[in-house]
C-alpha cells in the first residue's frame, strides 16, 4: 500500500473534483491550440512590423564617417546630393554613406539651418530632412515593436490564465504550476524566438528550418541596431513595471472607497451586505503564476542574449531588486493572505 502527502484543505479547489483524466485531455488540448493560434498571430504582426523596420534602415546601414569624410573631403556635399538622389530614384536600395555622414556633420556644424538647406539638389529638396525623417520612422518602428512586444505578452499572459483556470485543476497549487510554466513558455517563446526566427536568414547553413525570408544571416551590427534595442527596450520595460502596476492597482483601490463613501473620511459606506464591503475594502488575492513567469523570462532572456549584450545582466539584476521591494510591499499592505501552497509550485519552478 502506498500513501502520499495530501494537499491542504485551502489548496483544493472542491468543485473541479469530478473531472476526469479524459475530461483534462480535451480541455488542455483545446487550450494549446488557442494558444498556438495567438503565438501564430503574434508571429505574423511581429514579422510584418520587423520587415518593414528592417526595410527602412537597410537604406543607411552603419558606415565609418570618418572614412568616408577623409575619403571625399571638400566634395562630400556633392557626393551627398548624389547619394540622396540615388535614394529617391531607388527605394529601398542602400546608400552609399555620404548622405548620412554629410547631414551629421551639418547637424554639428550648422544645427539650426541644416534642415532647411538643399546644398544644390536639382529639386530644391532639403536632403537632411529626408534623411533624418528616415532615421526617426525607424526609431519609432523600433520602439514601437518593443512596446508592441510588451503588449502582446499581456495578452498572452491572461488568456493563459483564464485558459488554465478554464481546464479546472483540483488543487491551487497544480493550478498555478500549469499556469506558471505554461505562461513562462509563451511568453519566453515570444519574446526571445520568434524575434529571432523572423530577422533570420539561414539560407547559407546546412539546415536551414525554413528560415530563409529574414534580412540577417548572422548577429551582425545590422542585427543589435534592430532587434537587440527591442529586446533591450522590452527588458528596461520589466524595471518600471511592477511600479507602475502597484500605482494603477492603488488608484483603483482609492477610486473605489471614495466612491462607495462619497469621497470623505467620515462618509457612510454605500455597501448593502458584508461581503460588498469587504470586496470593496479588502485586497486582492496574491497570485504568484504570473510572478514566477515573470522572474523566469527574464533570466532564461538575460542569459540567452546578456553575454552578446552585457546590459542585459544589470537591467536584469534591477529588474529583480525593484520585483522584490514592490512584492514585499504589496504583501505586506495590498493582498489577503494567500491559500497555503505546498512545495510543487517552488520545486517546478526550479
Amino acid at each position: 500500500m502506498k500513501f502520499t502527502k495530501p494537499s491542504e484543505p485551502t489548496d483544493i479547489i472542491w468543485e473541479n473534483r469530478h473531472f476526469t483524466p479524459m475530461n483534462y485531455f480535451w480541455r488542455e488540448l483545446f487550450a494549446y491550440v488557442i494558444v498556438g493560434v495567438l503565438l501564430f498571430g503574434s508571429l505574423i504582426v511581429i514579422y510584418v512590423i520587423s520587415a518593414y523596420s528592417a526595410k527602412l534602415a537597410a537604406v543607411f546601414p552603419p558606415v565609418s564617417c570618418d572614412g568616408i569624410d577623409s575619403a571625399y573631403g571638400d566634395s562630400l556635399q556633392t557626393y551627398a546630393v548624389t547619394d540622396y538622389d540615388y535614394i529617391e530614384a531607388n527605394p529601398g536600395l542602400p546608400s552609399s554613406g555620404c548622405l548620412q555622414c554629410f547631414c551629421q556633420k551639418q547637424g554639428k556644424v550648422d544645427p539650426d539651418n541644416f534642415m532647411s538647406e538643399s546644398y544644390g539638389q536639382v529639386d530644391g529638396d532639403s536632403i537632411c530632412e529626408g534623411y533624418a525623417s528616415a532615421v526617426t520612422t525607424v526609431l519609432l518602428w523600433t520602439s514601437a515593436l518593443s512596446y508592441l512586444l510588451i503588449g502582446i505578452n499581456y495578452i498572452l499572459r491572461t488568456v493563459c490564465i483564464m485558459l488554465v483556470d478554464w481546464i479546472g485543476y483540483s488543487t491551487e497549487t497544480i493550478r498555478l504550476s500549469k499556469t506558471t510554466t505554461v505562461t513562462f513558455i509563451v511568453q519566453f517563446f515570444n519574446s526571445a524566438f520568434l524575434l529571432l526566427m523572423v530577422n533570420a536568414n539561414m539560407s547559407e547553413q546546412p539546415i536551414t528550418f525554413w528560415l530563409t525570408s529574414g534580412t540577417m544571416p548572422d548577429f551582425n551590427s545590422a542585427w543589435f541596431r534592430s532587434v537587440g534595442d527591442i529586446i533591450v527596450l522590452a527588458m528596461v520595460f520589466n524595471i518600471y513595471y511592477p511600479i507602475l502596476e502597484v500605482l494603477g492597482y492603488w488608484g483603483l483601490r482609492i477610486l473605489f472607497r471614495c466612491i462607495d463613501r462619497g469621497c470623505t473620511f467620515s462618509g457612510r459606506t454605500k455597501s448593502t451586505s458584508i461581503q460588498g464591503y469587504i470586496n470593496t475594502y479588502q485586497g486582492p488575492l496574491y497570485f504568484m503564476h504570473y510572478k514566477y513567469s515573470s522572474i523566469l523570462t527574464i533570466g532564461y532572456m538575460t542569459f540567452m542574449y546578456g553575454f552578446g549584450m552585457p546590459v542585459l545582466f544589470p537591467i536584469a539584476a534591477l529588474s529583480f531588486l525593484v520585483l522584490y521591494v514592490v512584492e514585499r510591499f504589496m504583501l505586506f499592505y495590498g493582498h489577503i493572505t494567500p491559500p497555503m501552497y505546498d512545495e510543487r509550485l517552488s520545486n517546478d519552478v526550479l
